[in-house]
């Protein structure tokens, strides 16, 4: 512990320095989570098949056990393009308010 509330990264960076150095994965689990037989054992599996994995995570169910959060992401041209666009639009109201200030 550390006697500051550094939040949930802080949580995390406690844990990462309190590991076994020697430790050649680490899990992170929050209070609240339902680790399904056999899991951690397929993820350090997993991890094992390639020397390019850094970190992996498993299915995140919501809690009706049907639902999947997140299933992955992705983005395409149009998606991309709004997003752009939007951030455009603020920027460029944002610095019409400061110049009218």
């Amino acid at each position: 512990m550390s006697g500051v509330n550094g939040g949930y990264a802080g949580g995390m960076n406690l844990g990462w320095e309190a590991r076994d150095g020697d430790s050649r994965y680490v899990a992170f689990l929050n209070n609240d989570i339902v680790i399904q037989p056999e899991s951690l054992r397929r993820l350090v599996e997993h991890m094992e098949g390639s020397e390019k994995l850094a970190a992996t995570d498993g299915l995140i169910h919501l809690g009706d056990g049907k639902r999947i959060y997140p299933a992955g992401g992705w983005m395409d041209e149009l998606l991309l393009l709004a997003v752009l666009v939007t951030a455009y639009r603020r920027t460029n109201a944002l610095a019409s308010t400061r110049n009218t200030t």
